[in-house]
């Protein structure tokens, strides 16, 4: 395919960062480029430990992607240089992915200054949610200012795009669905590898609290009497979430349940998606899910 006039730049997380937006903005531009040049930016600095308190925060075997670290979110020089190579490049626009309110004070930056030095270049947001999953009225006023300042979204859901279409009438908004990838693993293999037989209901990804694991460790009991099936729940606990252990350890099916408390990586996700029976995602609130799309 001919790559059109004007690159479209990207401004998010990248690998090494094993986070899923990460891997799903990576993706993003990789598709892109097949189409277009992606001018790639990414932060310089690491999240601080209250918004992100992996273990885990990066995986020294993804390699790198081809993004330039120059976004600090410290830094307004930062913001304006970002917004000043952008617009330096003549990008068409600039996607940002959004999921959290951290980033509200220096998207809207970024933005409104990309909107004085090129006014043709078209910012988008691209939604993974709308809100914070643990939201508040100051997060959600934060949310609102660099909302005001995009030019169109995009959302994973149709119900977002029905709340962006009612609180910003003048904005383009799309719903796409987050892209399913098939595992990348046989069946019978992925089980030898991890040593499981038997029925297999598999919660996998970060564990948070509003991902609602305990409703899943709550019903394990009638769960393994009445199919027999091993519960295991796989991927990194956050301290949000630690009550859950002594949840599961005082389960009267507790040797029925196994505990992956750790790294998973894109191989060993692909591995579990293959050797499960059924995926099991209680979450209280959502409206996109990278783990249920590769389900599908």
């Amino acid at each position: 395919m001919r790559p059109t006039a004007g690159p479209i730049a990207i401004l998010g997380p990248a690998p090494p960062d094993r986070g899923g937006i990460a891997h799903e903005t990576s993706r993003l531009a990789q598709e892109l480029a097949l189409r277009t040049r992606i001018e790639y930016f990414t932060f310089s600095r690491p999240y601080p430990r209250w918004l992100d308190p992996r273990r885990f925060g990066a995986d020294p075997l993804l390699a790198p992607a081809p993004a330039a670290p120059v976004f600090d979110y410290l830094s307004p020089l930062s913001w304006r240089r970002t917004a000043e190579r952008i617009a330096a490049v003549e990008a068409q626009g600039v996607i940002v992915p959004w999921w959290t309110s951290f980033w509200a004070l220096p998207v809207r930056a970024l933005f409104r200054r990309l909107a004085h030095l090129s006014p043709r270049a078209r910012r988008l947001l691209l939604c993974h949610n709308l809100e914070d999953h643990e939201s508040g009225a100051l997060r959600r006023f934060l949310t609102a200012g660099a909302f005001s300042a995009a030019d169109a979204f995009l959302v994973h859901s149709e119900e977002d795009r029905e709340e962006l279409r009612s609180r910003f009438p003048g904005s383009p908004a799309a719903a796409i669905p987050l892209p399913a990838s098939p595992p990348g693993a046989e069946r019978e293999e992925s089980r030898r590898r991890l040593s499981v037989e038997g029925r297999i209901a598999l919660f996998l990804g970060l564990v948070r609290r509003y991902k609602g694991v305990e409703t899943l460790i709550e019903t394990a009991p009638r769960i393994v009497r009445a199919t027999g099936a091993r519960i295991v729940v796989a991927g990194e606990v956050f301290p949000d979430a630690r009550s859950l252990a002594s949840l599961r350890e005082s389960s009267p099916v507790a040797g029925s349940i196994l505990w992956e408390d750790r790294y998973l990586s894109e191989e060993e996700m692909g591995m579990w998606l293959a050797a499960c029976d059924v995926v099991v995602l209680p979450y209280r609130v959502i409206s996109g899910s990278a783990i249920a799309a590769r389900a599908i």
